[in-house]
C-alpha cells in the first residue's frame, strides 16, 4: 500500500561519482569556511560574466528583484499523485506549510500530518488525535520521506526567490547525463546553469554541530522566458554525490503568485540505479498541482510543534 506522502525512498547508500562541481572546496575545513562566508544574493568571486548574466536573467524572470521581500515561508494547497513499484495513489494536500530554516508541516485532507519542527519529526493524525515521534531505525523510511519533503520545500523557495540564494559556485553548464531519454532532446534546447549552494535542503534536527551540506544544482532554463524548466539537485560530498539525495524536477504551468512567477505543476523523478550508467526514471515519483497559496503567510515556530 502506498503512503500518500511517499516522495522518494532511499535507493542506494553508497555515493556515486559525478562530474566535478564548478568550483569544489579543497577540503572539509575550507568547505566549512566557505559556507560561513556565503552571503545571500552575492555572486561568487571570479564568477564567469556569462553565467552571472544568465543567473540575473533567471532572477528577473521569476520576479526575484531587490524590491520584493525575501521568501521565508509559504503555505500552499496541492493535489498530488505518488507512484511506487508500478502503482499510484492520488491525494489532496490541504496545507503544505514551510518556514525557514527547514520546518515543514504537510496536512492531508484525511487528517494525516507529517511534521518537522524545532522539537523533531512527527506523524500526526488529527482525527484520531494521535502523535507518533519519528525516531529510530524502524522509522527510517518515514524520516527519509520527511527529508524529501524538506528538499522539495527548500528547492521551491530557492527557485522562487533565487536572488537570495547563497552561491558557493556558479558556472554555465551542459545537460546532465542522468536525464532520462524522454528529456534528452528538451534538455539540449535549454540554457543550463551549474551551481553549488547550501540552500536546497536543511539537515534533520538532532545532529547539531554537523556542517551544513552543500548541494550541486543544475538548472535548465527556457531560453526564451529564462524560467527554470528542469533541475537536477543532489548533495555533493568531496566531489561525489549521495545518490539517495538526487532528484530531477520538472517545472511547468508558470503563473503569478504574490508577485512571483511560480510553477503550478511540479514533477519529481527518482534515480534508477539498476541502469548503468544510472539515469533518472522515465515516470515521475511525485506530481503536484498547485491550487492556491501564499508566499508570505503568518507562520511561527509554534506552528511546527506537535500538540502537547
Amino acid at each position: 500500500m502506498i503512503t500518500p506522502l511517499l516522495l522518494l525512498a532511499a535507493l542506494v547508500q553508497d555515493p556515486a561519482p559525478v562530474e566535478a562541481p564548478p568550483a569544489p572546496p579543497a577540503s572539509a575545513a575550507s568547505a566549512g569556511a566557505q559556507r560561513a562566508a556565503l552571503v545571500p544574493g552575492a555572486l561568487p568571486a571570479n564568477c564567469d560574466p556569462a553565467a552571472a548574466a544568465a543567473w540575473q536573467a533567471l532572477c528577473a524572470a521569476v520576479g526575484a528583484t531587490a524590491d520584493h521581500p525575501r521568501v521565508r515561508a509559504f503555505e500552499l494547497e496541492f493535489e498530488g499523485r505518488a507512484r511506487r513499484e508500478g502503482a499510484s495513489n492520488d491525494f489532496d494536500i490541504e496545507s503544505f506549510q514551510y518556514l525557514e530554516p527547514g520546518w515543514v508541516r504537510m496536512t492531508l485532507k484525511s487528517g494525516r500530518v507529517r511534521l518537522r519542527g524545532p522539537a523533531g519529526d512527527y506523524l500526526l493524525d488529527t482525527k484520531r488525535k494521535t502523535t507518533v515521534p519519528l525516531r529510530g531505525k524502524d522509522l527510517a523510511n518515514d524520516i527519509r520521506e520527511l527529508d524529501d519533503t524538506v528538499r522539495i520545500a527548500r528547492s521551491f523557495v530557492a527557485l522562487t526567490d533565487p536572488a537570495n540564494v547563497r552561491l558557493a559556485a556558479l558556472a554555465g553548464g551542459m545537460p546532465p547525463p542522468s536525464l532520462p531519454e524522454k528529456f534528452r532532446e528538451r534538455g539540449a534546447a535549454l540554457a543550463w546553469l551549474d551551481l553549488t549552494s547550501p540552500d536546497f535542503h536543511a539537515r534533520a534536527p538532532g545532529i547539531d554541530g554537523a556542517p551544513e551540506p552543500l548541494y550541486r544544482v543544475r538548472i535548465g532554463c527556457d531560453p526564451a522566458t529564462h524560467v527554470p524548466a528542469l533541475a537536477v539537485i543532489h548533495e555533493a560530498v568531496e566531489g561525489r554525490m549521495r545518490l539517495e539525495t538526487a532528484m530531477l524536477f520538472e517545472f511547468s504551468g508558470y503563473a503569478v503568485l504574490d508577485g512571483y512567477q511560480v510553477p503550478w505543476k511540479v514533477r519529481t523523478f527518482a534515480p534508477d540505479p539498476e541502469r548503468s550508467p544510472w539515469v533518472f526514471e522515465e515516470r515521475p515519483s511525485l506530481e503536484l498541482w498547485l491550487l492556491s497559496g501564499s508566499l508570505a503567510p503568518e507562520l511561527a515556530e509554534a506552528d511546527f510543534l506537535p500538540p502537547e
